[in-house]
């Protein structure tokens, strides 16, 4: 039975509950109005009604848990666990076939190291896993490939399942791993550290098979800082990335623009740092080949912006948009501009948390801000407008 049956054939049940039910209320509201009616009739009623209660109570929930649509909303057995996101990158995976990913992250609950999956689109706890040594939390490594959770600790790869936490298999390594490799055919492939020895991994059983190192890597939703590398989709960098050093790459240093970042993707560069002379406001400019310039913007919106400020910490860019934090007149501003021309999208303040920032990146429609104290920010990515911080 799918779904869809199985939601018509519980709903008809809760609906001849609830009828039920309204007849036992009637029932009682005549005998207590009937003079001769007796206390155990009355009783028997008020019983009936309140087992009956609970019956519609439980049709509901099951009916809503039955659909995966709602199963986001409900509360899990996971929620009543205390748990302490820690400062790690959070993952993202399609959970439950749901049409935009959520984030798995990594966190610390009753001594032990653990995962939690949570609803972007609501911020409930989906699920919580417990299954390493505090240590973990800090030296662990994991990623997301497909529906797959994998995580190497203490020379073992652990692979669990994303839609419920569960663990699939366990895999003994020589070495830890070095890197994991989603190659463009599918394949999954990791190097390990010191010999350098490298494996194609089975999804379905962890059965490694020596295999040949390749660097045609695509981008995978990993614990790793959001910084100087590839993410699904995009390219995120943090202050200080330069890599237009190189002198067989120059990128103009002047124009007025004070680099402090550089992010690379889709065959343009944009250089974020301050302008110069005078205010030093955050700005940014996009160059092409050859190092032409394609445009130049302040990124404030406020006139005059404000002044030694400095550029972004942190930023993000895909074929389309580039977002980044950065100081404005009245604390941060978060802001997503057209990497095309520069214009700005939409431009909005944020609340700084405690410790301040981590990083930046997109999803398939949120923005997310992760917090150096551990959690995350959720940003509408049409909008900007906040949503929740997770957890």
């Amino acid at each position: 039975m799918d779904y869809r049956d199985e939601r018509e054939v519980l709903r008809a049940r809760v609906d001849d509950l609830q009828e039920k039910l309204a007849r036992a209320e009637e029932t009682i509201a005549e005998l207590r109005g009937h003079r001769k009616a007796r206390r155990g009739q009355v009783a028997k009623h008020v019983a009936l009604v309140g087992a009956l209660t609970l019956l519609v109570g439980f049709g509901a929930v099951t009916l809503l848990a039955r659909h995966p649509a709602n199963r986001a909303a409900l509360p899990s057995p996971a929620a009543a666990v205390p748990f302490v996101a820690v400062t790690r990158a959070p993952m993202f995976a399609r959970i439950d076939g749901g049409a935009v990913v959520d984030p798995i992250v990594w966190g610390r609950s009753e001594g032990k190291a653990c995962f939690a999956a949570f609803a972007v689109g609501s911020g409930a706890r989906l699920w919580l896993t417990c299954p390493y040594a505090e240590s973990a939390a800090v030296s662990g490594r994991a990623a997301v490939v497909g529906n797959r959770l994998l995580v190497d600790f203490e020379r073992k790869l652990d692979a669990f399942d994303v839609t419920s936490g569960a663990k699939l298999w366990t895999t003994p390594l020589d070495e830890r791993t070095f890197e994991y490799c989603l190659r463009p055919d599918g394949s999954l492939r990791i190097a390990l550290e010191l010999g350098g020895a490298t494996y194609v991994v089975s999804p379905e059983t962890g059965q490694l098979t020596p295999s040949l190192r390749v660097y045609d890597c695509q981008g995978i939703w990993n614990d790793e800082a959001w910084r100087d590398r590839q993410l699904p989709g995009q390219h995120v960098a943090a202050h200080g990335s330069l890599p237009f050093r190189d002198y067989r790459n120059p990128v103009p240093v002047a124009d007025g623009v004070v680099p402090e970042m550089a992010v690379d993707h889709g065959g343009r560069t944009i250089v974020l740092g301050y302008a110069r002379p005078g205010v030093h406001a955050p700005i940014a400019a996009a160059f092409g080949e050859m190092g032409v310039r394609l445009w130049k913007r302040v990124l404030p919106p406020e006139d005059p912006p404000l002044a030694d400020a400095g550029g972004p910490a942190f930023a993000t860019l895909d074929e389309h948009r580039l977002c980044a934090p950065y100081p404005g007149h009245d604390g941060y501003r978060l802001g997503c501009w057209e990497a095309a021309t520069g214009t700005a999208l939409w431009d909005v303040p944020v609340k700084v948390p405690l410790g301040g920032f981590y990083g930046v990146a997109m999803t398939e429609r949120h923005l997310i801000l992760v917090h150096a104290a551990g959690g995350f920010g959720v940003f509408d990515g049409a909008t900007g407008a906040w949503l929740r911080d997770i957890p």
